[in-house]
């Protein structure tokens, strides 16, 4: 018997090997099926999905045979990885110098015959193989052979597919493991930053009101400096945590969302002035998805298009139409427009326009930055055009 050689990439064929963490899982209907398949067509009573580990041959799937495993020195398979582009056959066990004396042949399991193509991975790499036995000498016919070799190609592309499926599920994992962290670090913002800010605010406030007379007009100058402050910081941490839950929302259970009703709620609900009209179409759709998401693309839009539009006689439309493939929605205001240079960055997370309105409306410049990343989330796509003085448009789709 002449063992078989060890490559010189055996540590690298190992890792390969591992990376698809095949070895010693549970018996599996889609490599049965092959075997099972491979046994018909040659002809044999066993066949076998074979992985090399460094000292044992490892039977993923196995017709015919009792055994598990084997050790690597009596294995025919270990010869065929040395050409693992070209099928390894033995004819007549008996008359191989190579196996005249393995256990197999001389043993009680009186192997003559072997067949095996050796299952090859994307870099080259032989992991194992698909082969089929006999305890006679016979042939295989060059149609059963091409067979083998297409069960081994099924049998890799079954192995890249757990592998896919092991990766998305660490992805998955990882995300999981993230947002938690992500949704831990907005409990640490929401209560041990905002508590001292907030306190920062109230004590310039208690200050001010209960030694107001004591202090001069730059000690007045310098506690509204701190409020100020305080309450920007406030409104940047708000900001943070908005962004952060608005972002989780895509992630909620999909459920049937009446538009038309959502829309008509948030109307209702931002109370726009007298001398602002905000009109619909006849009707909206009713979409599968996240409601909490809808309401804040829809409430973050429209909000935005009441608060800046100066107009005497304002208004703002909410238009919709499909097509075979999307759902094209327009929210068109005639406010004060948005500077040509300024367009493009207006979707940037804390971007205002006009760096007054922060003080003015309590902005914090990250309303528009959740609305483009709720819709990509959706796999759809926001844009925005605005003529400064006359009026802006906000078109997005996304796909049914």
């Amino acid at each position: 018997m002449i063992p078989p050689p060890i490559p010189d990439n055996e540590e690298e064929r190992l890792s390969a090997l591992y990376s698809y963490n095949i070895m010693d899982s549970l018996p599996e209907k889609d490599y049965d099926n092959l075997t099972k398949i491979a046994s018909e067509i040659c002809q044999t009573p066993v066949a076998l999905i074979t992985f090399m580990d460094r000292e044992r041959q490892w039977f993923k799937s196995k017709v015919g045979v009792e055994l598990t495993e084997n050790a690597r020195d009596y294995t025919f398979c270990a010869h065929g990885m040395i050409d693992s582009q070209e099928p390894l056959i033995v004819n007549n066990a008996t008359e191989d110098p190579r196996f005249e004396k393995n256990p197999l042949v001389t043993g009680p399991y009186h192997v003559r015959f072997y067949a095996g193509v050796q299952l090859v991975d994307k870099d080259g790499f032989p992991l194992g193989s698909i082969c089929v036995l006999d305890v006679v000498n016979k042939e295989i016919s060059e149609s059963q052979l091409n067979t083998l070799k297409i069960l081994g190609e099924q049998v890799m592309r079954l192995l890249e597919l757990r592998k896919n499926i092991v990766a998305l599920e660490n992805t998955q994992q990882n995300l999981l493991r993230i947002n938690k962290h992500l949704k831990d670090y907005d409990y640490i913002i929401s209560h041990d930053l905002k508590a001292p800010l907030r306190n920062m605010k109230h004590l310039a406030e208690a200050i001010s009101e209960i030694y107001g007379e004591q202090i001069d007009t730059k000690g007045q100058k310098y506690l509204q400096l701190m409020n100020d402050t305080a309450e920007d910081a406030i409104s940047y941490v708000n900001g943070i945590l908005n962004y952060s839950q608005a972002t989780h929302q895509i992630e909620n259970p999909s459920e049937t969302v009446d538009l038309h009703e959502l829309v008509t709620q948030i109307i209702e609900q931002e109370k726009p002035p007298g001398q602002l009209s905000v009109s619909l179409p006849g009707q909206l759709p009713v979409l599968e998805g996240s409601r909490a998401a809808f309401r804040q693309i829809f409430s973050n839009l429209i909000n935005n298009a009441i608060k800046y539009n100066d107009k005497e006689k304002g208004w703002i439309k909410v238009l919709y139409k499909e097509d075979e493939q999307h759902h094209n929605f327009q929210i068109v205001d005639n406010g004060k427009g948005i500077p040509e240079e300024k367009i493009g960055s207006i979707f940037a997370l804390f971007f205002m326009v006009d760096k007054t309105e922060k003080t003015n409306s309590k902005s914090s410049g990250v309303g528009l930055s959740i609305v483009k990343n709720l819709i990509t989330e959706m796999k759809g796509k926001i844009m925005a055009k605005s003529t400064l003085g006359e009026g802006t448009t906000f078109n997005f789709f996304i796909p049914k």
